[in-house]
């Protein structure tokens, strides 16, 4: 560029001088004017062929001015793509290392116990039985199931409890299976409420309620009652930051469409209906892991079969862009979020994956259409009230079998 700025000035400085020639014809000798005529000519067309080089140099140093600034956009990205690259790999790292953790101390727990049975040692046959300080949920039922899961969760591997009377386990097995079945029954006595204070209370009340609802069920009123009040006190004593008490509440969420009764109108109410306002919703670091719960699977089969990056980018944006809109019919009127909220978590999350900005208007204007009620949300969120919940085997049932084992040994 500097180069060419100087061949510029060099140009002028000649036009210029030979500009200087230009006399007034008038009071030269009339022998020379003819000639002077000529070299003005020359001179005029040399001027016109400079000034249309000065033209090119200035359009080539304006186009190097664009690609440079074009190529410090690119760096500038490339380095955004960088950082935000880094942040993930932080962040997977801190929830690995908390992971870990949690395994480590459910391991320390279920040695700890381990040794105290030992240290116990066989009862004697004239004592008491003593009540053991390691249980499994089977053996506390009193059930005698086996388990054909070959995959457990690992936040469950050691799913032993050594903080809950296995009386309470019994009573709030047998209770909730009085409520399912239709038969009069008390879900907040005492022992009841104090269970599901308990972190562990509430992961095993949300599990069996999730196993003993296959299916829509309709309860008499009663029962509907009182399985909706006891609900409500579980969501009450939650922590989202809690990794158990967020599967416990996404349980909750899923299960609240499978529990239904007939008001005196006759119009069906779920229990959906009794906690949709509860103030857990209104948390939107729970949106945001139940969003990526309820995509994993079919995002990866989306993926699957797509080796081109380009063409993996521009599947995964579609991806993303309408699972956000189905979504957003999902988490409307959960916990009484207003229409902005919702707008600014949706948006937030179309900007965590660059989506494009006409992807981005298509989320807007679900928003939109749901706030002037263009879009039904409660017949969207009411289809999944008909819906069969799929048969699952219970990671419970897996680890129980080596509790009893473990139990059987030691005693």
């Amino acid at each position: 560029i500097n180069a060419e700025y100087g061949e510029i000035e060099g140009l002028k400085a000649n036009s210029s001088q030979k500009e200087e020639i230009v006399v007034n014809l008038n009071e030269l000798p009339s022998e020379t004017e003819e000639r002077l005529k000529q070299e003005l000519n020359l001179v005029k067309k040399e001027k016109d062929t400079n000034q249309r080089l000065l033209l090119n140099l200035q359009k080539n140093v304006r186009d190097l001015e664009v690609a440079k600034n074009r190529a410090e956009t690119e760096r500038n990205t490339l380095q955004k793509e960088k950082q935000d690259l880094l942040d993930k790999n932080a962040d997977l790292k801190a929830k690995l290392d908390e992971t870990a953790r949690e395994l480590r101390k459910f391991k320390r727990i279920a040695e700890n116990a381990t040794l105290e049975l030992q240290k116990a040692g066989p009862r004697a046959p004239s004592s008491a039985p003593s009540q053991p300080v390691l249980v499994s949920l089977d053996q506390t039922l009193g059930s005698n199931t086996t388990s054909q899961a070959k995959q457990t969760e690992a936040s469950t591997s050691s799913f032993y409890y050594n903080d809950i009377d296995p009386k309470d386990l019994k009573l709030l097995n047998e209770t909730l299976t009085k409520i399912v079945e239709n038969k009069e029954a008390d879900m907040n006595s005492e022992k009841l409420l104090e269970l599901i204070k308990k972190d562990s209370g509430r992961r095993v009340f949300t599990y069996l309620l999730n196993e003993k609802l296959p299916c829509t069920i309709e309860l008499k009123q009663s029962c509907f009652e009182s399985i909706s009040t006891f609900i409500v006190h579980a969501l009450d004593t939650m922590h989202i930051s809690n990794g158990a008490d967020y599967i416990s509440a996404k349980i909750l969420l899923e299960t609240s469409y499978l529990l239904s009764s007939k008001s005196a109108d006759g119009k069906a109410r779920f229990i959906s209906d009794d906690i949709r306002g509860h103030y857990l919703w209104l948390n939107l670091r729970f949106w945001e892991e139940y969003f990526w719960d309820t995509i994993s699977k079919d995002f990866r089969k989306a993926l699957k079969g797509v080796n081109d990056p380009e063409e993996q980018q521009k599947k995964q944006k579609e991806f993303i862009t309408a699972n956000l809109k189905t979504f957003a019919t999902k988490m409307w009127g959960w916990g009484k979020l207003p229409p902005a909220s919702v707008g600014h978590f949706l948006s937030n999350m179309a900007q965590k994956h660059e989506l494009l900005p006409q992807q981005e208007n298509e989320i807007d204007a679900v928003v939109e259409a749901m706030s002037k009620g263009e879009i039904n949300v409660n017949e969207e969120q009411s289809s999944k009230k008909k819906q069969t919940k799929p048969p699952r085997t219970s990671s419970l049932r897996v680890l129980s079998k080596k509790a009893s084992n473990v139990f059987k040994k030691n005693n």
